[in-house]
């Protein structure tokens, strides 16, 4: 029983390995981003795309999903009266997710409902152009793309292309916690900690359409756990270390109550005692007699049967003082 018990265990401990891996870490080769076109300085394109007063586009490699997050967030050119159609080339890709349109009032509130009722997504040969209404001038709209998995080596490649006239475009490409070797390519202007982060800072001014502008970044990283929780908004720097001691901790404290269980239950099993109550034989309960059938046999001493001041139990032969109505030994009644 106890070796049943240690084999059930065990299996219980693989399996709580198993489920302490981090999403992806089983993953035999990982997956590096999905490769574009990012060679290209220039697009052919017969798109006219909304002049735009500024536009900042942020790279944010496995920021709070197991791939990149790309925010837009711009303004439409003053010449351009509200509310609007907007119109703007974004990369063309596998694994391409459109995940919010907005406009943005001048409280700073984010209106969604009308810019993401509206979107529309044209797939061209080089990118794929993006309309949706704006109530305001002010924009923003968000995506994520390249996705990965396990840990290893990160190699992305960001198309950055252009069918309007963008007066200031500035990108910010973001370092994601517990990254190692981190390199952007062509190099940054200027780079400056945020938090648990580092930004890697871009500008340009006077974009004309046509235009694209490629980046590279590579870096290694032990697994593919975002940087921040999504539903918290909390940075884990611990790659989820913290959740896999939590499980160990359970895995020891149930282990231990399994022995425990084992080692009581074998001590139990080794001192309980027989049932029943053996029965004495004493001289005085053997005869030399016949029984009724004649054969020579032990004679069956008479409940009130004296003998010395002696009452002797008719059951199991002891004796008891005579004046003792129920027997010493086994509480038979004499």
């Amino acid at each position: 029983m106890f070796n049943k018990e240690i084999k059930i265990f065990s299996l219980f401990l693989i399996c709580l390995l198993l489920l302490s891996q981090p999403a992806g870490a089983l993953a035999v080769t990982p997956l590096a981003g999905t490769q574009t076109e990012a060679s290209k300085q220039t697009v052919k394109t017969t798109e006219v795309g909304t002049p735009l007063e500024s536009l900042t586009v942020r790279y944010q490699p496995e920021y709070d999903d197991p791939s990149v997050l790309v925010i837009y967030t711009g303004k439409v050119d003053a010449s351009i009266k509200t509310p609007a159609t907007i119109k703007i080339a974004i990369p063309k890709g596998k694994g391409i997710r459109l995940s919010a349109t907005s406009s943005i009032d001048p409280n700073g509130q984010f209106q969604y409902d009308q810019a993401w009722n509206s979107k529309q997504l044209v797939d061209l040969k080089d990118m794929t152009i993006l309309t949706y209404e704006t109530t305001y001038p002010d924009f923003q709209f968000e995506m994520y793309m390249q996705p990965v998995s396990g840990g290893g080596k990160r190699n992305f490649d960001f198309s950055l292309p252009s069918i309007s006239k963008i007066k200031a475009l500035s990108v910010d490409i973001k370092q994601p916690v517990r990254a190692e070797n981190f390199k952007t390519t062509p190099a940054a202007a200027g780079t400056a900690p945020d938090g648990q982060f580092k930004d890697y800072f871009y500008s340009y001014a006077n974009v004309v359409p046509g235009r694209n502008y490629a980046f590279n970044v590579t870096y290694n990283r032990a697994d593919s756990m975002p940087s921040v929780d999504k539903k918290t908004g909390v940075v884990d720097t611990s790659g989820g270390s913290s959740r896999v001691a939590l499980i160990l901790i359970l895995m020891i404290v149930l282990i231990g109550l399994g022995i425990g269980v084992g080692v009581w239950r074998a001590k139990t099993a080794a001192t309980t005692p027989t049932k029943g109550r053996p029965i004495k034989a004493t001289a005085q309960g053997k005869g030399k007699g016949k029984n009724k059938g004649g054969a020579a046999g032990a004679s069956k001493q008479p409940a009130s049967a004296k003998a010395g001041g002696k009452n002797f139990c008719p059951s199991c032969g002891a004796q008891s003082p005579a004046e003792s109505k129920f027997c010493s030994d086994c509480g038979t009644t004499l």
